[in-house]
C-alpha cells in the first residue's frame, strides 16, 4: 500500500508545524510538529479539555505551574480552562504529537414552541388558505435540522439560501399581507402580538447579515476560531428563527384562521401566489 506524504501547514508560531485530520463541533485531532528548540506558546481552552500523544521526540508539557516531561509514547491531559503548554528542548530533533480536543457539552434549551415540524398535528388548526405559509416553515425547519452538528460548507450554504428566501419572500408576504388585515382585529400592528412578530422579522434579518458574515471569514481561513464562531452564528440564527416560526405554527396561524374573514384569508391566498 502506497502512502502520501505528510503536508504540513505553517502555524503562526515559528517553528510549529500542524495538519488537521479531523475538526468538526464534537471535537478536533491534529497532528503537530516542533522543530528542535521550538515552544508552543502558553494558553488554555475555556470550552475543551485537550491531550498530547507523544509520536516521535520529546516533548515538554507545561500544565498549570507543573512542567513534564515525555518521549515517544507519553500522554498528557490538558483539562478544560487550564493554562498549557508544548515545547521540544532538543537541539536536533524534531518532536510529532497526535493533539485531540474533546469539546465541552452545553445542554441546549428547549425551543418555546413547537413548529409544525414537531408537531404536524397544529396542521389541523390552519385554514387552508394559510397552509403555504405552514410549508415554506416546515422547509426551512429541516433544513436547519440537518445543517446541526458538524459544520460543512454545504450545509451552512443550504441554510443561507432556504433563511434568505424567507426573509426575502416569506417575511415580506407576511408584513404586507397577513400582518395587516390580522391587526384589524387585534388592535393594531404597532403593538401587541403582530409588533412582536414584526420585531422578530428585524432580529433575524440582523442574525442572518451576521451568520452571512461570519460564513464569509469562515470561507476565507477556515481556523478553529472562525469554526467556532460561524457554529455559534448558526446556533443563534437557528434557535431565534425555530421559536419564531413555532409561535406563527402555533398561535399566529391558527388565530387568523379563526379571526380572518374567508374573503381575508382568500385575498391572502391569491397574495401569496405573487412571492413565490
Amino acid at each position: 500500500m502506497q502512502t502520501k506524504e505528510m503536508k504540513w501547514e505553517t502555524s503562526k508560531v515559528n517553528g510549529v508545524f500542524s495538519r488537521d485530520l479531523l475538526n468538526d463541533t464534537d471535537g478536533t485531532f491534529k497532528m503537530i510538529k516542533l522543530s528542535p528548540n521550538s515552544t508552543y506558546p502558553i494558553h488554555r481552552h475555556p470550552n475543551k479539555t485537550e491531550f498530547a500523544f507523544v509520536l516521535q521526540g520529546t516533548l515538554t508539557a507545561t500544565i498549570g505551574e507543573e512542567e513534564l516531561i515525555g518521549e515517544e509514547g507519553a500522554f498528557f491531559t490538558f483539562p478544560v480552562g487550564t493554562l498549557h503548554g508544548l515545547k521540544n528542548s532538543d537541539q536536533d530533533k524534531e518532536t510529532i504529537i497526535l493533539v485531540g480536543a474533546i469539546m465541552k457539552k452545553q445542554a441546549e434549551p428547549s425551543l418555546e414552541h413547537e413548529n409544525a415540524l414537531m408537531n404536524p398535528k397544529l396542521i389541523e388548526n390552519v385554514a387552508p388558505q394559510l397552509l403555504p405559509l405552514v410549508e415554506d416553515h416546515i422547509k426551512i425547519c429541516k433544513v436547519l435540522d440537518s445543517a446541526k452538528g458538524i459544520i460543512k460548507k454545504e450545509s451552512v450554504k443550504a441554510v443561507l439560501q432556504v433563511v434568505g428566501e424567507e426573509i426575502d419572500n416569506h417575511f415580506v408576504a407576511e408584513e404586507e399581507l397577513l400582518f395587516p388585515l390580522m391587526g384589524k382585529h387585534v388592535g393594531g400592528i404597532d403593538l401587541g402580538p403582530v409588533a412582536r412578530l414584526i420585531e422578530e422579522h428585524h432580529k433575524i434579518r440582523k442574525l442572518y447579515r451576521e451568520f452571512q458574515e461570519t460564513f464569509d471569514e469562515f470561507v476565507k481561513q477556515d481556523s478553529e476560531r472562525t469554526r467556532t464562531s460561524l457554529d455559534e452564528k448558526l446556533k443563534e440564527l437557528s434557535r431565534t428563527l425555530l421559536n419564531h416560526l413555532g409561535k406563527e405554527d402555533s398561535h399566529l396561524f391558527p388565530m387568523a384562521s379563526r379571526l380572518l374573514t374567508e374573503d381575508e384569508k382568500n385575498a391572502v391566498a391569491e397574495g401569496l401566489l405573487q412571492y413565490k
